[in-house]
């Protein structure tokens, strides 16, 4: 989440105050201490201009298919 937010040129603070979460709480995020709500991962990836895959680093695996 640091390097998302720094490159969009967001302070811990600033991004806090756009999220709608509190500093210590972006804090704790970054430092893998906590994890976000579902409410929060919305928040951030909509500030942070990504999408939730790309804010938790997922990545669809070529030639994956459901059984069925």
């Amino acid at each position: 989440m640091r390097l998302a937010r720094e490159k969009v040129g967001y302070t811990q603070r600033g991004l806090s105050l756009a999220a709608g979460l509190s500093k210590n709480m972006v804090n704790e995020y970054e430092a893998d201490r906590m994890q976000p709500s579902l409410y929060s991962l919305i928040s951030l990836a909509d500030v942070l201009g990504i999408s939730i895959d790309e804010y938790i680093g997922h990545q669809i695996k070529k030639g994956w298919r459901p059984r069925g």
